[in-house]
């Protein structure tokens, strides 16, 4: 569904002559990538919408999505898994916001948070064998993933110090923790390959 999508607007921006044709594979692939990053998206939004943590949702987004893109990871074979992947993810950060959050103490969001950010300081990026990487991009987005992480960890840290944004603390760490999650499966699924 989405490369059909895809390939029809490069086909008619080709056609149009608003892009170069020879490039039609870098353009499809594009739109195709952007196509499932807005269709997850909202996805996630109505989810919160649903679940009546719209505020939570964005911030989730807002710490997954940029470091995501820098620290690579696992990729599922296809968009259906994908799209699968993620909404599982939300989906147990919001039931774990529910039932667990409110006596989970400080302390150990903090720790949580932690680990999770030093795995991605460490492991990212992690390549997918369709994006290789050449050593300028490898330190540029490593840069970039640690710089983002190092951010979303600091907003943490502010909000624990407020009992009022513990949630706002959880969603965040939470988009920290399954990004280190998908580091460690993407290493997996690369050794494996091998």
């Amino acid at each position: 569904m989405f490369k059909s999508c895809a390939q029809k607007i490069t086909s008619f921006l080709a056609l149009n002559k608003e892009i170069d044709s020879s490039e039609y594979d870098v353009y499809a692939y594009g739109f195709e990538v952007l196509i499932s990053f807005i269709f997850n998206s909202i996805m996630i939004i109505a989810t919160g919408i649903l679940c009546n943590k719209i505020i939570h949702t964005i911030i989730f987004l807002t710490c997954y999505c940029p470091v995501r893109q820098f620290a690579g990871g696992y990729h599922a074979e296809n968009y259906k898994r994908c799209s699968l992947t993620f909404l599982g993810m939300f989906l147990v950060t919001v039931f774990t916001d529910k039932y667990l959050v409110a006596s989970i103490s400080p302390i150990f969001l903090g720790i949580y948070t932690f680990i999770s950010y030093a795995g991605i300081y460490s492991l990212s990026p992690v390549e997918h064998r369709n994006n290789p990487l050449n050593e300028g991009e490898k330190k540029k987005y490593k840069k970039m993933a640690r710089l983002i992480s190092s951010i979303i960890v600091i907003f943490i840290l502010v909000a624990l110090t407020k009992n009022s944004l513990h949630n706002y603390a959880f969603y965040a760490g939470s988009s920290l923790f399954w990004i280190f999650i998908m580091l460690v499966l993407g290493i997996i699924k690369n050794i494996r390959r091998v």
